[in-house]
């Protein structure tokens, strides 16, 4: 009997043992979130933890793209005219309404040049482009896909070629808004060849190459940002260039209403011909220097609305004025 008892009291503490650890166990377990809600957690604010930028756009400071300068090649055509000459199709820019920052976006961008020298007097570029993010927002690729059309003495309207823009961010802080990238730009000779008549030596239409690097720095209320890349075309024949791009923005304004930001901006572009500088060139090409200013609107942190103003400062001038109004939506 005293064993029976004994026996009975030792089953009891075990049973009651059990249920106190099941009671402590779902005590921490209600402490810890569910696996059902993951997707409900707030996101973070760099992207250590997710795979794609935050959807919080208020946590990260947002660097806004370059307008650019997209140059009408500085050329003389030292066979036929003492004027300048424009020629077009490929070649764009990665400055051309980008920044070195990754982003999640759809944009449209517009290019209007006033008072082009030689046969044609004005010309008319539009731009539609997506970037998508890739490795947590360390990288991304984009499409851009530009189409122009000139009037003057000679008039014509064409879509220009497709541009890859590939960018890695292996140094990158989100929350801050800086960033070391480099990258590449692929333009693909997609499009028929250039409506403007061209002289000798611009008649092929090869592939452009641009590698390239990019920094954003932030300070209090400001931030510095710049390119440097290299177009190279796969035909020999075809000039190379060395871009130099630096912008400064200041952030005049910044709220929680329908308009959050108010940005203007100040860039200068400097353009340097690698091939094509000598005299005996079919078609010589001048060093160029350009300088763009320009406002941004930000309302509700991703929409980006932008109005520059770009003007050459160096000589020969290939045109008076451009004017580059834009749209970004980020996602």
């Amino acid at each position: 009997m005293h064993k029976l008892i004994a026996s009975l009291i030792a089953i009891s503490s075990l049973v009651s043992g059990q249920t106190a650890a099941r009671s402590s166990l779902a005590s921490v377990s209600g402490s810890l979130p569910s696996m059902d809600n993951l997707s409900d957690a707030p996101l973070g604010r760099d992207f250590s933890d997710t795979d794609a930028p935050p959807k919080i756009l208020e946590n990260r400071q947002i660097v806004l793209p370059m307008f650019g300068d997209f140059p009408v090649h500085s050329t003389i055509d030292e066979t036929s005219t003492t004027k300048p000459i424009a020629p077009f199709g490929g070649d764009i820019k990665i400055t051309e309404n980008e920044s070195p920052l990754p982003e999640n976006r759809i944009y449209v961008n517009y290019n209007y040049y006033e008072d082009v020298p030689g046969i044609i007097n004005t010309v008319h570029r539009e731009t539609l482009g997506i970037e998508k993010t890739l490795f947590r927002g360390r990288a991304s690729v984009g499409l851009r896909l530009p189409f122009f059309q000139v009037r003057g003495r000679f008039n014509g309207s064409d879509t220009d070629d497709l541009n890859i823009v590939i960018k890695l961010a292996p140094f990158l802080n989100r929350e801050k808004g800086n960033v070391f990238s480099a990258g590449l730009v692929i333009t693909a000779p997609t499009s028929t060849k250039p409506l403007v008549p061209q002289p000798p030596g611009l008649l092929n239409h090869p592939t452009y190459l641009q590698p390239f690097i990019g920094y954003v720095w932030n300070g209090t209320g400001f931030y510095v940002h710049g390119f440097t890349s290299s177009m190279l075309p796969t035909d020999s024949r075809s000039v190379k260039f060395l871009f130099n791009s630096i912008a400064v923005g200041r952030w005049v304004y910044k709220g929680s209403g329908t308009i959050t930001g108010v940005v203007p901006t100040l860039e200068t572009h400097l353009n340097t011909p690698l091939s094509s500088r000598g005299k005996g060139a079919p078609v010589r090409y001048y060093d160029s220097l350009d300088l763009t200013g320009g406002i941004n609107l930000v309302l509700n942190h991703r929409y980006w609305i932008g109005l520059g103003i770009g003007t050459p400062l160096t000589h020969p001038r290939l045109f008076k004025v451009e004017v580059i109004p834009r749209f970004n939506w980020s996602f």
